[in-house]
């Protein structure tokens, strides 16, 4: 059959918000859990998605480095930042709490760092040195991710929000 032999209608009506299939498959688990191994290094084999109970029976789990994400209403992993750093100055009280409703999603899928205006413009007088991002941790306090500028910024790996601080919540997305 040749698309032109048949015709084909749309439903009236709208099928209503569909979740991604990532998202689908997860809920229909008993285990709803999700890791993520990546090894640092650009390339091939450098990363690992694991689902179900392989996310902590791998050879990459360590239960002191484990976090909790929670999974939004839109299907986003939400995560807790308490403070990003670029140089030496620090930046705080940028409403990412998922606990209360004020997200931060981790979209592994996007290819840069999309920050508020104030931090990017920091990002842009620093040029080389470091951006961190403070998270909350489960148990002894919060974790500290660490970027190079220099690296992140030769790979055009960070964008500035077009709203500023209301976009904080989009980190990473």
């Amino acid at each position: 059959m040749t698309l032109g032999e048949e015709k084909f209608t749309c439903p009236q009506q709208p099928a209503g918000v569909v979740p991604p299939p990532l998202v689908q498959h997860l809920r229909m688990e008993d285990n709803q859990q999700i890791g993520i191994f990546w090894s640092g290094q650009q390339g091939e084999g450098q990363g690992r998605l694991y689902l179900g109970s392989a996310a902590m029976e791998n050879e990459h789990y360590s239960q002191q480095y484990a976090l909790a994400a929670h999974l939004g209403e839109q299907g986003w992993y939400d995560i807790s930042v308490e403070s990003i750093t670029v140089g030496g100055e620090t930046l705080t009280g940028l409403n990412c709490d998922p606990v209360n409703g004020q997200t931060c999603i981790l979209d592994t899928g996007t290819p840069s760092i999309v920050l508020p205006g104030q931090a990017y413009d920091l990002v842009q007088e620093a040029g080389s040195g470091s951006l961190s991002f403070q998270l909350t941790g489960v148990g002894d306090g919060p974790v500290t991710l660490n970027f190079d500028l220099q690296k992140l910024t030769e790979m055009g790996a960070i964008s500035k929000g077009s709203k500023g601080a209301e976009l904080w919540s989009f980190v990473g997305r």
